[in-house]
């Protein structure tokens, strides 16, 4: 009987124990939830705080016309308080906000190829290499965000085929190889004197 009860005592507790792991499973998944809510009501805070900030430097529309004029995000999210990731998080938050940020870019390409000229422009010997990456950035920088004007655009080769001419040309030189053959194989009947 006692081996029987330390069995039934050893079932107890391994069940008790399979409780106890599903019970700590349970709390883990809770403190999950609880985590990610919290991370989710800290990006709402965040958005929130992030949004007044503009409102109180003078709104989006100051904020996308200064991009517009070619300050750059991070001296922008800078004097405004915040990080540009911060910025760009609240620029990506609405359609609206999206596309003002592309419309100031697209100004600001201006001001970008405007830029590189003016420093190619007052390049020296000794600032030649310097000026020429320089106004190469902002080359390529003005390509990427106002492609139609800056960027490199793709040359479309157009390729028409004739169907009916290529069967014609295939035509002829099935006929042409044939006359070959035909030529090559032909014997000779005349007795050749020699």
């Amino acid at each position: 009987m006692s081996d029987e009860k330390a069995r039934d005592a050893e079932i107890s507790g391994a069940v008790a124990g399979g409780a106890d792991v599903d019970e700590e499973e349970r709390a883990l998944r809770e403190a999950q939830g609880a985590v990610v809510e919290m991370s989710n009501q800290k990006r709402r805070d965040i958005a929130a705080i992030v949004n007044k900030v503009v409102h109180k430097f003078g709104g989006p529309d100051t904020v996308f016309s200064l991009i517009a004029d070619g300050k750059p995000i991070t001296h922008l999210a800078r004097d405004m308080g915040i990080t540009s990731l911060e910025f760009y998080a609240w620029a990506e938050k609405t359609p609206e906000r999206r596309r003002g940020l592309a419309h100031a870019r697209e100004l600001a390409a201006h001001r970008l190829a405007e830029q590189g000229l003016e420093i190619v422009d007052t390049a020296t010997p000794q600032t030649a290499n310097l000026a020429n990456i320089q106004s190469k950035y902002r080359q390529w920088l003005a390509g990427k965000w106002n492609q139609q004007a800056y960027g490199e655009q793709k040359q479309q080769i157009a390729v028409q085929v004739n169907m009916n001419q290529a069967h014609l040309m295939a035509s002829r030189v099935v006929d042409h190889v044939h006359a070959v053959n035909d030529e090559n194989n032909t014997v000779d009947a005349a007795p050749h004197n020699g």
